[in-house]
Parts: C-alpha cells; structure tokens; sequence
C-alpha cells in the first residue's frame, strides 16, 4: 500500500534514472536467508515509488512480500520502506546505479514473529525496451534485519535479494519547445531602388531612377516616360510621346505636331513658334511692267540684276517671288497676271545666275493688299513684287 500513496508524487514524472520526475515499479525476485534462520530459499515480490531528484539521484518508497522455503512451517516477511538511488551513467542503453535504503519488516514463522528494522546496501541497472515505454530495473541486494530490543546483544540476520523488475516512469520535464523555426532572410532589393521585391511593384527599375513607395520610378508628366529618360519633362498630361518623352515632330522643325500649323516645312527650315517657315519679305522697288503685261521694264532689268547678284551668294536661301496686283479688272485676270508677273520675274533671276532650285513664283492676284486700293497712290502701292525668303540651316550651295 505505500507505493500507492506515493502516487501524488507523479505530477511531474519521468523515467528512472534519467531527468527528475517519477515512476513506479514491480519487481519480482528470490530472497537467499542468512543460514542462521533455519530455512531454505524463498521468492518475494516488492513494489517502490520513487521520484528522480536530478543530477542522477533518486529517492524511492518500496514495500515487499516474500516467503522462505521454511520446511518447519509458514515463514513469510512484509517489509515497507525507503531507499536512496545514485545512478553513474544516464543512457537508454545501460544506466547502472547504487542504493542504499532502511524500513521496518514483520517477520512471521509458524504463527510467531514481530517487527524488525532492517538496512540495506545494493547495486543494479536500468535498461530502455525498445518500443515501449517501459525500462527494466535489475539489483541485487544485502540486507541485515534486527530486532529493535536486540541492537548490541544479538547479531542481525544477513539476506541477499535477486529482483527482477519492470518501471513504468512517468511525465518528466516537459519538453522544451521546439526552437522557433529560423525566421526566413529579409525580402531583397533587386532594382536597389530602396523598396524591398515583396513591395515593388516596378522591380526592374533602372539604376539611380527616383521612386515612389511602390517602387516605382517617377513620371512628373504623367506622359508614360520616367522622369530619368524623360528628355521631355514637361509634357502635358496623357500626351502622345515618342521613347525618349517627347512629343512627335515630322518635319522636325521643333515644333511639335500638336502646335504646328506648318507641319510640312522642308527640313531645316526656321520657323516661327507656330512650326511656320520665318518669312522675310523684301519688297522690290523699281520692278515695274509694261502696262497690262508682264514684260520687265529696262530699268527694272536693271534693279534685278543686282538682286540676283545678291542672291548668288546665299545659297542657304529660299527665296518666293510674290506678284501682287490692285483690284481693277476681276479677280481671276489679276490672280493669272501676277502669276505671270512672278514668273517673269524668276526667269529672269535664274538667267543672271541664281540658282532655280532657290526660286519659286506665285501671284496673289489682289488677294494681299497692303492698302485700299481707292486711290491712284494706294493702287500703285498694291502693284508690286516681293520677295518672301526663308532661311534654310545647313543647306550646301548648289554645284
């Protein structure tokens, strides 16, 4: 009954011999008497609860029952007691142990008997069964038992006892937990634009772009171009751009197509903020024509002449000749007179050396005056010849 009350001990159980907690054991086994006693061998079965104290020490609360092979009657022992156990090697495989413990037997032999106190000295081992929860526990042990009154007078009985047994620990320290898995390496910057890959939701920005929070480059302009490539920074909202942010230019005059009111000017043309070709008109006084025609008067020859020397030496010009006439006669006569006015006037250039590559004519017929035409003066005004010339960058002279 002792083993079983020390059942609250296991609260905190373990195996034996092995971290602090608890376990009980069975153990059957043979009992071997001192001669003195006048018998021959016995069995006995013996039952201990006992708890691990750490660093390889165990106390334990064991009983027995036995009995001797007394051929002059009934010899049996009942004995409860304690033990203290040190182990010297803690393995499933082997972990032997010394013990030494003390308690109080009754010893019965045909009807007469009475308490004794018995000491005991052993020595054994615990060993794991595999796949199981059970260990086994083996020792041997010398016990002495005395009466009490008979301490000095009387010598002890010697015993050894063989046991066998099977302990069933239990619980132990719980188990540490397991360490925290490694917590997994930081998100990567890929682009090292600052925003870490689980984040970037532009992961291949270029080097040295500014970002925002998601990682993405800049566009001011909201024009689809990052602000780094953007050689175009200013373009207006959802414009249409080209790869380098800028808006498209056919002729490419620096105008834009979206403002250019000239979008076909011949390359390298200057033109006006409008994309329009900067037209320089000189107005040719002198020019004159026979009345109703367009045969040059000699003096106007003359005046021409020396406009062509001019012309000669700039070749990076394109040059209109622009007929105008005044209102008398109907529109469609003067538009065809200042048309044949214009012409007269560059075939005559082109035959004192200007290149006719530079030269175009055209009449405006009494579409362009530049005053009423209500007058004789302001008639004569309106009759005449310009000369509208653009400017043409880079252009070669001709050969």
């Amino acid at each position: 009954m002792l083993p079983l009350c020390a059942l609250p001990w296991l609260a905190l159980a373990a195996p034996a011999g092995a971290e602090p907690g608890s376990y009980l054991m069975v153990a059957p086994g043979a009992v071997y008497p001192d001669s003195d006693r006048q018998t021959t061998d016995g069995w006995q079965v013996g039952a201990a609860a006992g708890m691990n104290l750490g660093d390889r020490w165990a106390l334990e609360a064991d009983g027995f029952f036995g009995r001797l092979g007394d051929p002059g009657g009934e010899h049996y022992q009942i004995g409860a007691g304690a033990a203290l156990l040190r182990f010297f090697n803690q393995t499933p495989a082997f972990s032997p142990f010394a013990r030494a413990g003390t308690g109080m037997a009754w010893m019965n032999r045909a009807g007469a008997g009475g308490p004794k106190v018995y000491g005991e000295l052993g020595a054994g081992f615990v060993r794991w069964l595999p796949a199981s929860p059970l260990t086994m526990r083996v020792d041997v042990a010398y016990r002495q038992t005395r009466e009490p009154e008979a301490f000095g007078t009387a010598p002890p009985y010697a015993d050894w006892r063989l046991g066998v047994g099977l302990v069933l620990p239990f619980g132990g320290p719980k188990k540490a937990p397991a360490p925290p898995p490694p917590a997994p390496p930081p998100p990567g910057d890929t682009d090292g634009d600052g925003v870490t890959d689980d984040l970037d939701r532009c992961p291949d920005t270029p080097p040295g772009a500014v970002v925002n929070p998601a990682g993405c480059p800049a566009d001011t302009d909201q024009d689809g171009v990052i602000d780094l490539m953007d050689l175009c920074p200013g373009t207006l909202p959802r414009a249409t751009v080209d790869h380098r942010g800028c808006e498209p230019d056919t002729d490419q005059d620096g105008v834009v197509n979206r403002q250019d009111l000239c979008p076909g000017t011949r390359l390298a043309t200057r033109v006006d903020a409008r994309g329009c070709p900067e037209v320089k008109v000189i107005r040719l006084e002198g020019v004159h024509f026979h009345f109703d025609s367009a045969r040059l008067t000699d003096p106007a020859r003359t005046v021409l002449n020396g406009v062509a020397a001019t012309l000669k030496s700039q070749r990076a010009l394109q040059v209109e000749v622009a007929g105008h006439t005044d209102s008398r006669g109907s529109e469609h006569y003067n538009l065809r007179l200042s048309q044949h006015r214009a012409e007269a006037v560059r075939q005559h250039l082109v035959q004192a050396g200007v290149p006719a590559a530079m030269l175009t004519a055209r009449g405006y017929g009494e579409g362009a005056p530049v005053t009423e035409n209500v007058t004789d003066d302001g008639r004569a005004r309106n009759r005449r010849v310009e000369l509208r010339i653009t400017t043409v960058e880079g252009s070669a002279p001709d050969r």
